[in-house]
């Protein structure tokens, strides 16, 4: 003997049709967040300063991409020497690109993510 708890009909499909708009808002935030990372990440770089590095070339940052795909998205740093420009070296100071636009998303992203699934269930 046993008793069987279910939700079915209407809340069923609305819950099934809610879980689905938050994916896609999620989906969203996750786009738009990878693209404002990509964003603060170039808004950072160094386009070419004074400062030759090794050889005479300029650690210049070539290109920052972007790629979302659901709920996983990255920014990727193209540079000559992009470890030099994060870190730094004995003879060089540091110039982060990478690490405030982590910090500036941390605090971003949540918020962002929050009112894309709000948005998508209203």
């Amino acid at each position: 003997m046993g008793i069987k708890v279910r939700v079915d009909g209407d809340l069923r499909q609305a819950m099934t049709a809610k879980a689905a708009a938050m994916r896609r808002g999620a989906e969203r935030a996750v786009g738009d967040e990878t693209k404002a990372i990509a964003k603060d990440i170039r808004h950072r770089a160094p386009v070419g300063d004074s400062s030759r590095g090794r050889r005479g070339k300029p650690p210049i940052v070539e290109s920052v991409e972007a790629t979302s795909n659901g709920l996983d998205g990255s920014a990727r740093v193209k540079a000559r020497h992009v470890n030099i420009i994060e870190h730094g070296t004995k003879n060089r100071p540091a110039r982060p690109i990478v690490r405030p636009a982590a910090e500036t998303s941390r605090r971003r992203f949540p918020k962002r993510l929050a009112n894309e699934i709000r948005e998508a269930i209203e």
